[in-house]
């Protein structure tokens, strides 16, 4: 995923510009867990900045470096798992993906958990390309998580942060602070399975 490669829209230039995967990294919000569940010590959800002793130890495990920083955009790294290869990867930085198709029925293969919205827009973004591509529109895209590989959650870029002009307000629950490959992760799989559709077709 950090050579994986997007296109997404700035309000601001009005133009598409290309974005790409990051480094697999779990922010400060994963610490503190889920409304549901909750995570120990002083961890909080919605955390923006770091914390000076929290630092120390991420450092001695596997400090990030500044370009792992920007492009994990507004989420402080807690942890820098795509830098930890001991006793073997911590994460994965390769993921498979898979599309099937049964009569009308398309199930998209994906190697984490969604959240409703993503889920929705891959949903959509599956059954788009199909239709572009000259098939008739399915009766059900089906988005089977846990397919292969777990890489965490997959949010969309406003719940993994929202831009307000040039000022970035920050959400980072705990679903933003574990989408390992930063903030365009979802646009880059709905590109990919996008293509996926689109080969299926041809």
């Amino acid at each position: 995923m950090p050579q994986a490669v997007a296109s997404v829209y700035d309000p601001q230039t009005r133009t598409f510009k290309k974005v790409n995967g990051c480094l697999p990294a779990m922010g400060y919000s994963f610490a503190a867990g889920t409304t549901d569940g909750p995570g120990a010590f002083t961890f909080k959800q919605g955390t923006k900045t770091t914390n000076p002793f929290w630092n120390v130890v991420r450092n001695f495990l596997a400090a990030p470096r500044l370009e792992d920083e920007e492009c994990q955009g507004s989420k402080p790294i807690l942890l820098e798992t795509g830098r930890l290869k001991f006793p073997y990867s911590w994460q994965p930085s390769i993921v498979s993906t898979q599309l099937a198709v049964l009569g009308d029925v398309a199930i998209a293969c994906v190697p984490g958990e969604f959240t409703t919205m993503a889920g929705r827009r891959l949903r959509d973004a599956v059954s788009e390309a199909f239709t572009q591509n000259g098939r008739e529109k399915l009766h059900h895209v089906v988005v089977a998580g846990l397919c292969n590989t777990y890489s965490s959650y997959i949010t969309t870029k406003e719940e993994y942060d929202t831009e307000v002009g040039s000022v970035c307000l920050q959400v980072q629950r705990y679903e933003g602070a574990s989408t390992i490959f930063g903030p365009h992760t979802l646009q880059i799989y709905l590109e990919q399975y996008a293509r996926l559709a689109a080969a299926i077709t041809t």
